[in-house]
């Protein structure tokens, strides 16, 4: 008894001592290799940077993630000394805990402690070569416990038919729904067909009632990620600007997707997240957007080929439009 009470704080201890000495090593937005020179980073750290002066994301200031990934470097400029590019590596590394004990759960199904303790190491070992890990902080990383997560929850209804579904279970399945939904919404499916068949389960072997309480807690859950992206585009009058840049954008400007009215270039997005991101780089784990770095927008918004090339200044997030080869910078301090 003794030994299980002590394997339940040590294991997640040795899991986070592992992805922090992993991270502070191998990621690229380590204090170690100060100041940042990767692209996507500095474009995510110069919008954080910009909100921290008071501008407002995608209408003062344009990228095309999800308002979350602004979000958390947003707080990491604001809490790291003079503003540094270095303190979202506690993210990586909090994300990277997460990865590594749904991988563990997952094992855990199937092996003893010790095989699934052992290839746990070796999975972070493989997942932090140069191949598979693109120097950190990408949005990717921040959904895939989430995922992770949905494929335990459905594995182990599958090994152990009996087990319960527990009502708070499906209260952060909401949590995590919403926090892809609005990180990078193309990798809501796996997620949400495994919420899916979750309460298929619950409403055959626990009763309709009881899946309704699992479903109003799930959107309990999906509501805590949300209401503050509502209200601070609804505080800034920029709910125009969320759509746009962040869904129709997303959803549009990317060959063949451009080729595709609206539904089906929703549908072509969220297979992509399944069966693209799922695949290439990580396998089970890590899921990396192949999209080119240059996006082909439609008529209507303006421009026709961004290209975008975000530098380390704190000063401006800078981009080049090929037709013309023009130059812009727009102040952001």
């Amino acid at each position: 008894m003794l030994g299980k009470r002590l394997r339940r704080w040590l294991w997640p201890t040795a899991l986070t001592i592992l992805a922090a000495i992993a991270n502070i090593l191998y990621s690229g937005v380590s204090f170690i290799y100060y100041p940042i020179t990767l692209p996507d980073p500095n474009c995510y750290l110069t919008v954080g940077r910009a909100m921290a002066a008071g501008k407002v994301m995608y209408k003062d200031i344009f990228d095309q993630k999800g308002p979350w990934t602004y979000f958390l470097h947003w707080f990491t400029i604001t809490i790291t000394p003079n503003q540094g590019d270095y303190g979202y590596l506690i993210f990586d590394i909090f994300f990277t805990v997460l990865i590594l004990w749904f991988a563990y759960k997952i094992m855990r199904l199937y092996l003893s402690f010790q095989w699934s303790a052992l290839l746990t190491r070796v999975y972070l070992v493989l997942i932090m070569q140069p191949y598979f890990y693109p120097m950190g902080d990408t949005v990717e990383i921040t959904c895939m416990p989430v995922m992770l997560a949905a494929i335990y929850l459905v594995l182990r209804q599958v090994r152990q038919p009996d087990r319960l579904v527990h009502w708070w279970k499906s209260g952060l399945l909401g949590v995590g729904l919403s926090w892809i939904l609005w990180t990078k919404f193309s990798l809501i499916l796996l997620p949400g067909v495994a919420t899916l068949v979750l309460i298929t389960y619950v409403w055959r072997a626990q009763g309709a009632p009881e899946a309704l309480r699992h479903i109003i807690w799930g959107v309990i859950g999906a509501l805590l990620p949300t209401i503050p992206v509502i209200i601070y585009f609804a505080v800034n009058h920029a709910f125009s600007y969320l759509f746009h840049y962040y869904f129709v954008v997303n959803l549009t400007a990317y060959s063949p997707a451009s080729r595709m009215i609206l539904p089906l270039a929703i549908l072509r997005g969220m297979t992509y997240g399944i069966f693209h991101n799922l695949t290439s780089n990580w396998g089970l784990g890590y899921c990396f957007s192949s999209v080119s770095s240059s996006a082909r927008w439609p008529r209507g918004a303006g421009a026709i080929g961004w290209r975008f090339s975000c530098h380390s200044s704190p000063g401006c997030l800078r981009w080049r439009i090929p037709n013309t080869a023009a130059i812009m910078s727009t102040p952001i301090g």
